[in-house]
């Protein structure tokens, strides 16, 4: 028998990327591949785009009308939203980006854990193009589903594609978005709908669902102290070491401090603070994969915050996505409650200007276009690795890096999505990262290449907590800590809390260490 629609919302706009997208075509895990359709564009897919829109209603506490708008996961009763493929409405060249895994014990690259892919870059553009249907009983129910849909989406509330907690995948709608009501009930309506597609509806028609999004957002004002870079994947002509580059439009480009690199850096300083205080031990084998993949498997609370990844040889190159990921076994890969953003520099050049450069063979060319306006702060400085024999430079082991100096950087944007926690974990996750800011405030931290030779030094200047907090923490009336540079700074009252939630937290995992919190 055939539904009873009274009416359907044909909705199109543009979708820009506000953070690079990667969606993995055919064959592609972690290699470059992404996905193009057959016109070879690369594009986005609906399956994809309806995922994305769906996960989030289930993280925002909509799961059971969700099933009514997208349809059952396990049944045979039809979604009553209908979301095309979206293709990039640009020619861009994608961003190809390089990663290792760290070995924990030894602070170096984990043999065999290595992975490249490519990501489209900032600023990219879709059309998107959705049918929502309103069927008998549910019109007002799917017109407020709707709306606080595309609300979410032009606040940049909504990820997709893959990576989205290390800051990739945010899409923002455009205002532009057109609203075509297509009414089946009224001659008026259908007369509309073949003379002009529908009666255009504004998006604040809709109206909205009431929903709990439950994120608490962390803003770091930082500087370097130094020179701070990511080693990019490929090197130049006359520099051996280059620094990553990413868009920041169409044809400029900054220097990129990516968030796997951020994420890792705090998920390394997360495992060692754990480890210290419940006594766990690193695990010992001769196959380096499994030593590397046994160091990030089961380590309390860690797993939460940033997640567990699939083991290579079973990932797919995607995060997964939903469901309680408290009971999933190692090896399915979750993707983690903290989302750590691509932080960029001040400066920036023209794409080819920065192409010319790379591919400069002669120093004294090179040196001519560092001193101009354009790539002040960047330096070229020469190293030479020591013969441990002599004492003196190993023959054939002298190298170039290209250092930036003196730069203004974004600042760093971390989300915590406490839908993702555990409820009797959220306290203890939230002491974890107060210890995390709290080393990185007092310099612990180094990001980027050459964090051991005196590169990556960072000095925070405030550290802005905004949002939403565990309920079991009695935040007070403002619902908000606001440039706090140390944990001192942060309400006794409060810090009592946490710090007896951390305490009991070691308790229940056997091993107890008093006064961590407090000391730092």
């Amino acid at each position: 028998m055939a539904r009873k629609l009274k009416a359907r919302l044909r909705i199109t706009g543009h979708l820009v990327a506000v953070s690079p997208l990667r969606v993995g075509g055919i064959g592609s895990a972690w290699e470059v591949g992404l996905a193009r359709n057959g016109q070879g564009k690369w594009y986005i897919p609906g399956t994809s785009l309806a995922g994305a829109m769906r996960q989030w209603m289930k993280s925002v506490g909509l799961g059971s009308e969700a099933d009514d708008y997208w349809g059952p996961d396990q049944a045979e009763t039809a979604a009553h939203v209908y979301v095309d493929d979206v293709p990039a409405l640009d020619e861009v060249v994608p961003e190809v980006r390089d990663g290792v895994g760290i070995d924990r014990q030894w602070g170096v690259a984990a043999p065999h854990v290595r992975y490249t892919f490519a990501a489209l870059p900032r600023g990219t553009r879709f059309a998107l193009s959705m049918l929502v249907e309103l069927p008998e009983g549910q019109e007002a129910n799917f017109r407020a589903l709707t709306g606080s849909l595309l609300r979410a989406m032009q606040e940049e509330k909504v990820s997709f594609g893959a990576l989205k907690s290390r800051g990739m995948g945010i899409l923002r709608l455009e205002r532009d978005v057109e609203i075509l009501e297509q009414r089946m009930d009224r001659f008026e309506g259908v007369l509309a709908w073949l003379r002009d597609g529908g009666h255009r509806t504004p998006l604040e028609s809709l109206g909205t669902k009431s929903y709990d999004s439950k994120r608490l957002k962390i803003t770091i004002k930082w500087h370097p102290d130094g020179p701070l870079l990511v080693k990019a994947g490929q090197e130049g002509f006359a520099v051996d070491i280059l620094p990553l580059v990413a868009h920041r439009g169409p044809q400029e480009l900054s220097c990129v401090l990516p968030g796997t690199s951020l994420k890792g850096v705090l998920r390394c300083q997360a495992e060692r603070i754990v480890r210290t205080v419940l006594d766990l031990p690193l695990p010992e084998t001769a196959d380096s994969r499994r030593r590397f993949l046994g160091q990030i498997e089961s380590v309390p609370l860690v797993d939460c915050l940033f997640g567990v990844p699939k083991p290579p040889e079973k990932s797919n190159g995607r995060e997964e996505e939903g469901g309680n990921h408290s009971s999933k076994p190692f090896g399915q890969g979750w993707q983690g409650a903290l989302q750590v953003s691509d932080c960029l520099a001040q400066p920036q050049w023209r794409s080819q200007d920065w192409l010319q450069m790379t591919m400069t063979s002669d120093e004294a060319t090179l040196q001519k276009m560092l001193d101009t306006p354009a790539f002040r702060g960047l330096q070229h400085a020469f190293h030479v690795a020591v013969d441990r024999w002599t004492g003196g430079a190993a023959s054939g082991m002298l190298y170039s890096v290209l250092e930036p100096h003196g730069w203004q950087w974004e600042d760093l944007r971390l989300t915590l999505d406490w839908n993702r926690v555990p409820q009797e974990s959220r306290l203890p996750a939230l002491a974890l990262l107060l210890l995390l800011l709290a080393h990185l405030r007092e310099g612990w931290l180094a990001f980027g290449y050459g964090g051991n030779r005196g590169l990556g030094a960072v000095e925070v200047e405030t550290i802005s907590l905004d949002g939403d907090f565990p309920e079991e923490l009695e935040i007070g009336d403002d619902g908000q800590l606001r440039e706090f540079s140390s944990l001192a700074a942060v309400p006794e009252r409060l810090m009592k809390q946490v710090r007896d939630s951390w305490r009991q937290w070691q308790a229940a995992h056997k091993h107890v260490v008093g006064g961590v919190l407090s000391g730092s």
